[in-house]
């Protein structure tokens, strides 16, 4: 880990909400991480797949191709 973060400057942000139940909780992290501009990438393990999937179509993020 350290050797790709002194090549690449990486970093690792671990975000959650306070409580497994806090859906809204969950989808306005993903939101305001698809807001940051130096986010590049988002692994994402929802507890409401419906609604993070409406969290990630409102945002409208810009992906790479």
């Amino acid at each position: 880990m350290e050797q790709g973060k002194r090549q690449f400057r990486l970093s690792l942000l671990l975000h959650g909400p306070a409580s497994t139940s806090d859906e809204a909780g969950e989808a306005q992290i993903v939101q305001d991480m698809l807001g940051k501009p130096d986010t590049v990438a988002i692994a994402i393990s929802p507890s409401n797949a419906p609604l993070i999937a409406n969290a990630i179509k409102a945002a409208s993020p810009k992906f790479l191709s």
